[in-house]
């Protein structure tokens, strides 16, 4: 469905600021375990902040990057300091059961290093104003789309882009960003997203989860039908 459903991290909020925290979060959660539960199983597991279906822009090197490791999970919770975990809060829009449904399993994952998750359901106006205008939160659980462009995509790591919702920031991604749209050769190109994608990666900015399928259902008897 090019959509990118994301755990998103709150990058200026502690201990969110660690990136070693964000990335024992990541280790810790099953996106398999998330997708069977939200969507029977169909869905794309995703590892960074762009969905397979965008094609060669997409990184499939990136692939499995965070498949979940309880202990490197705990060992990273440690090193940063929290050797027990801590209390966190996840926001989430109460009209996407998706979403809430994602909050639940990720709440029962997080729970075996020691992250208590508290998930609080907010209306969808609430949502939009503290949670991706304000950015007065923890962590939250939304799925992202765009066009399909890549640029639209990445756009949004952008230190002073009005969709950095999660206050990710890196002067090198910065840097790549603004020089993308000055770019003719496709290749070249190419190899620049794959580059914001790895440092998205290795910063663990957020826990992408998955990308769900779009299923629609027609009689036999129908034809000439495209989505």
């Amino acid at each position: 469905s090019n959509m990118v459903q994301i755990f998103a991290l709150n990058n200026a909020v502690e201990p969110l600021d660690n990136p070693d925290v964000r990335r024992a979060i990541n280790y810790a959660i099953s996106r398999d375990k998330v997708i069977d539960i939200t969507m029977s199983g169909a869905g794309a597991a995703l590892t960074t902040a762009m969905s397979p279906a965008m094609g060669s822009y997409y990184d499939t090197s990136l692939d499995g990057t965070f498949d979940q490791d309880v202990d490197l999970a705990k060992e990273l919770l440690a090193n940063a300091g929290y050797p027990d975990g801590f209390d966190l809060t996840v926001t989430v829009p109460s009209n996407y059961l998706i979403h809430v449904n994602t909050a639940v399993e990720l709440a029962s994952e997080l729970a075996a290093v020691g992250i208590n998750l508290e998930i609080e359901q907010v209306e969808w106006a609430t949502w939009l104003e503290d949670v991706y205008t304000g950015r007065n939160y923890e962590t939250t659980v939304i799925a992202l789309t765009s066009d399909y462009a890549p640029y639209d995509v990445l756009e949004r790591y952008s230190s002073d882009s009005n969709g950095n919702f999660i206050n990710y920031s890196n002067p090198e991604v910065d840097r790549i960003l603004a020089e993308i749209p000055t770019i003719s050769d496709e290749a070249q190109k190419t190899e620049l997203y794959h580059e914001v994608l790895g440092i998205i990666t290795d910063d663990a900015a957020s826990c992408y989860l998955q990308d769900p399928t779009t299923l629609t259902a027609v009689s036999t008897r129908l034809t000439g039908y495209n989505v």
